[in-house]
């Protein structure tokens, strides 16, 4: 037969089936997978945000609770130099560039470790 019933295992017709509605999503009794609530494992993947230039993607994590500091935090990255060496001042002028000439964007990097800012 091979054929699934609402209980979600092989072997019948669904209109045979007398056990209760499994759901094939979260395996719960009682809801089908298209009305299914329950958040899996997989499906929390923080959100792809925005990109400046190829291989410069980067996903965000938001925090549930803000508080006071958040609006100082507001503009802050912590970008990290993956190849090659680069001063604060390079990558203050890298950022103008790519804001563009009208921009009033105030840009800083600051070094934390090497290779970050």
């Amino acid at each position: 037969m091979g054929v699934f019933g609402r209980c979600g295992k092989p072997g019948h017709l669904p209109e045979a089936c007398v056990a209760p509605v499994t759901c094939l999503r979260c395996k719960r009794e009682g809801h089908v997978a298209r009305v299914c609530n329950e958040v899996l494992l997989w499906e929390c993947i923080a959100p792809f945000c925005s990109f400046a230039a190829a291989g410069q993607g980067f996903h965000i994590v938001q925090g549930v609770n803000a508080d006071e500091n958040a609006r100082e935090m507001a503009n802050c990255a912590l970008i990290t130099i993956l190849s090659g060496e680069v001063s604060g001042r390079q990558l203050e002028a890298e950022f103008k560039a790519q804001a563009g000439p009208h921009s009033i964007w105030r840009w800083y990097a600051k070094k934390v470790v090497d290779n970050k800012y």
